[in-house]
């Protein structure tokens, strides 16, 4: 499984943009915005893991384990480049877009 950069936007309020990093080896993720901003989520860094209930994705935790984020229907292990979905940033409570930038 590789590592996945995602990039995406708000498309709830003002299209805030983000962008994500899902690290293979240790399960971590960092996350940014754009000038350094919090619009989308404050906490930038945690773990990551999939699972294919309750809902198909990716979710992103903080530290205590508390969902940051969700990438609907993101399937670390049949990811290709250019792959789109959309999900939530918890903590803004945003609906949000993504989209497969590198692997």
């Amino acid at each position: 499984m590789p590592n996945i950069s995602l990039s995406g936007k708000a498309i709830d309020g003002d299209p805030d943009r983000y962008w994500i990093n899902l690290f293979a080896a240790d399960s971590t993720w960092q996350s940014g915005e754009p000038g350094n901003a919090t619009n989308v989520s404050t906490t930038k860094q945690g773990k990551w893991l999939s699972k294919p209930i309750p809902d198909k994705g990716v979710y992103a935790n903080d530290t205590a384990g508390k969902v940051m984020f969700f990438f609907r229907n993101l399937d670390p292990s049949t990811v290709k480049m250019g792959d789109r979905g959309q999900g939530h940033a918890y903590e803004t409570a945003r609906a949000i877009d993504w989209h497969v930038d590198s692997l």
